[in-house]
């Protein structure tokens, strides 16, 4: 799962998956977080940096994430 959020969410949103998705077994996970350089907007094409954005990718294939789940 890849989920782009705004810079001041990324602790809250990390903060929702830990709790979420630990079961305490091996195989639970891991959380990479990465800056977004640049921004693409396929339907019109506008390039830009934005507001400041990071990308978390979390890694579990047990795990399946509900809309109400991000802040």
């Amino acid at each position: 799962m890849v989920i782009a959020v705004e810079e001041r969410k990324v602790n809250k949103v990390i903060k929702v998956i830990l709790e979420r998705a630990r079961t305490g077994e091996i195989g639970d996970g891991m959380i990479f977080v990465s800056p977004i350089e640049e921004t693409i907007r396929v339907r019109t094409r506008e390039k830009g940096k934005g507001a400041k954005a990071i990308t978390l990718h979390f890694l579990n294939h047990s795990f399946t994430a509900k809309p109400s789940l991000y802040p």
